[in-house]
């Protein structure tokens, strides 16, 4: 993608954010989830992620999550937490030129 269509896309995922807090604050529950998930599909576009790469992204938390209750791991209890830890985690893999997804 260019730098004009990426500029596009990141505006549009703050102006989601931006909806997203709003629909909490309304307790838009559904509205706020079906939001995140469309910027969620707008960053891994900006990000050239492939959904196999989400889908082993997935798998991995939710096997760390199996591994480790949450009440012992509170980094993988929310988003926010994840955010907020200052200690890193490096997820291997190898590199693939992204699918164009067109």
């Amino acid at each position: 993608m260019n730098n004009t269509t990426d500029e596009q896309i990141l505006a549009l995922i703050d102006r989601l954010s931006h909806d997203i807090g709003l629909a909490h604050k309304l307790s838009l529950t559904q509205t706020a989830q079906l939001l995140e998930m469309a910027k969620l599909e707008l960053q891994t576009v900006v990000h050239a992620i492939s959904d196999e790469e989400l889908r082993l992204f997935t798998l991995a938390i939710e096997e760390a999550r199996e591994l480790a209750p949450i009440a012992d791991s509170p980094a993988l209890a929310s988003p926010d937490s994840l955010r907020s830890k200052s200690r890193s985690v490096t997820l291997r893999r190898d590199w693939e030129p992204p699918l164009d997804r067109r």
